[in-house]
């Protein structure tokens, strides 16, 4: 039993990634350090007040399965307004089924808050339409091939190495490209469904410019430590664990050297959702080939230079 993928993406999705981008700052993004000091720079504080509150913060993802249900979302005024409308109780209906434990305490609060949050945040920063536009471009895309991929296969495709296994806990999982959060993606689990933002590389335009893509593996690629890793996990998967005792790394450290290798695509983690078990890390199959033709088409395309 496999489980349905959805893709989508309106541009109120990525008011939203912006925003947990800058709450969850200390991250690795590819967002420029300049970036974060430039919007700090123009919170007002009632913004800023709501931004202490981190426990309302990190329901963002009952946020983002409420702009899934929204039959208004063409626009942030569009969705604030219709959220606004809802009674508590029509909030309830609409999220009910993903809870996985206790519903949310304070429904209410939870409308007030991001109905308040989300135009201030919107006042301090303006996603670029082109990003939007862009991103749009991969939902369609994506939406186009959907049929003639299995949804495992999709869902890696989209995640660049992440492999849901299916299982009966499982029944859906929306895919939401996104571009502030590149290059990590962020799953929300709830009650048989997931919401996964998957990250996407604007291209700049700039001519013979180096793909992030290509830049992101021969990085990675360029460290002792993390050869070795790849060689242990050439063989079978290993789960963290396994990692820890045959690299005698701390796990503080290797878990920065297996993000490096996931960004890039590199390694193929494979994540039993909703279970007990876990994860298991392995390298990606033809990745290095692919790596070749990229690092290649790239190298030779100024031969007319």
């Amino acid at each position: 039993m496999t489980y349905k993928v959805e893709i989508e993406f309106v541009p109120v999705y990525e008011v939203v990634s912006s925003l947990s981008v800058y709450v969850t700052q200390k991250a690795n993004y590819d967002l420029d350090k300049k970036w974060f000091k430039n919007v700090e720079n123009r919170i007002q504080p009632e913004l800023g007040e709501l931004l202490k509150d981190q426990e309302t913060l990190h329901l963002i993802g009952y946020l983002l399965l409420l702009i899934k249900k929204s039959p208004y979302k063409k626009s942030l005024q569009e969705f604030l307004s219709w959220l606004k409308g809802l009674s508590i109780g029509e909030i309830y209906e609409l999220l009910y089924m993903y809870f996985r434990d206790d519903p949310l305490k304070d429904l209410e609060y939870f409308r007030n808050f991001y109905v308040t949050l989300l135009p201030l945040w919107d006042e301090v920063y303006k996603v670029d339409e082109d990003v939007n536009n862009y991103l749009m471009s991969v939902a369609n895309e994506k939406l186009s091939q959907k049929a003639n991929i299995p949804p495992e296969e999709m869902v890696e495709e989209c995640t660049n190495g992440i492999y849901i296994e299916p299982s009966e806990e499982i029944s859906e999982i929306i895919l939401i490209p996104t571009y502030h959060l590149s290059p990590q993606n962020r799953i929300y689990g709830f009650k048989n469904t997931a919401i996964i933002q998957f990250s996407i590389d604007i291209p700049k335009g700039r001519e013979h410019e180096v793909p992030l893509v290509l830049l992101r593996k021969t990085k990675a690629l360029a460290d002792e430590k993390r050869l070795r890793i790849l060689q242990i996990l050439a063989t079978e998967p290993k789960t963290f664990t396994q990692l820890v005792e045959l690299t005698n790394l701390s796990k503080s450290n290797l878990h920065y050297h297996l993000v490096l290798l996931r960004s890039a695509g590199l390694i193929r983690i494979t994540n039993f959702l909703f279970t007990q078990k876990p994860d298991l890390y392995e390298v990606r199959p033809n990745i290095f080939r692919a790596h070749n033709e990229d690092l290649e088409a790239y190298v030779y395309s100024g031969l007319n230079l």
